[in-house]
């Protein structure tokens, strides 16, 4: 899985709500894509996750890292 994360603007926040958010959008299990909203400390936390289990981490094969290379060389990406 490969995304990019874009920090969007709280619209309409609650007062006890982060004014940001990291959007991340993710295919999910079923093959759906969905929008994940996460805070700074959700972002920390599953970093840190993803940092102490690195044998359940993802890797891209080498056709999906050369398709990604391209696409962000013509600017697709």
């Amino acid at each position: 899985m490969f995304g990019e994360i874009k920090i969007i603007n709280n619209k309409g926040a609650a007062a006890t709500a982060k004014p940001i958010y990291n959007a991340i959008c993710v295919r999910n299990e079923l093959g759906e894509y969905e929008t994940l909203l996460l805070t700074e400390s959700d972002l920390k936390r599953v970093r840190v996750r993803a940092s102490k289990n690195p044998e359940d981490s993802i890797a891209l094969t080498w056709v999906a890292k050369a398709v990604l290379r391209a696409l962000k060389a013509l600017r697709v990406l």
